[in-house]
C-alpha cells in the first residue's frame, strides 16, 4: 500500500475542530538516521525503542520516535 500525505481528524458530525495527527512518508535520509539512532541514549543520538500505536480510530500505527538530535536531524522531515 502506498501512503500518501493526509491528515487524521476526528469526522466533523463527532466534533468540529479536532486535528488528530498528519502523515507524511519518511524520506531515506530520515529512516536511516532514526534507525540509526541509540534507544539506550538519554540525549545526542537518540530514539526510542519500537512502540505499538492504537488510534482512536481503531488503526494500528507500529513506530519508533526520534528524540533529541536525531529529531532536529529529521525536523525538514515531518509533516
Amino acid at each position: 500500500m502506498h501512503i500518501t500525505a493526509h491528515d487524521i481528524e476526528l469526522p466533523k458530525d463527532e466534533h468540529p475542530t479536532w486535528y488528530i495527527a498528519s502523515v507524511k512518508p519518511a524520506s531515506e535520509e530520515s529512516v536511516g538516521i532514526v534507525l540509526s539512532a541509540d534507544p539506550s541514549a538519554v540525549y545526542g543520538n537518540a530514539r526510542t525503542q519500537w512502540v505499538w500505536v492504537r488510534l482512536s480510530s481503531g488503526d494500528l500505527v507500529f513506530g519508533v520516535f526520534p528524540q533529541d538530535e536525531a529529531y532536529m536531524a529529521t525536523e525538514h522531515d515531518h509533516p
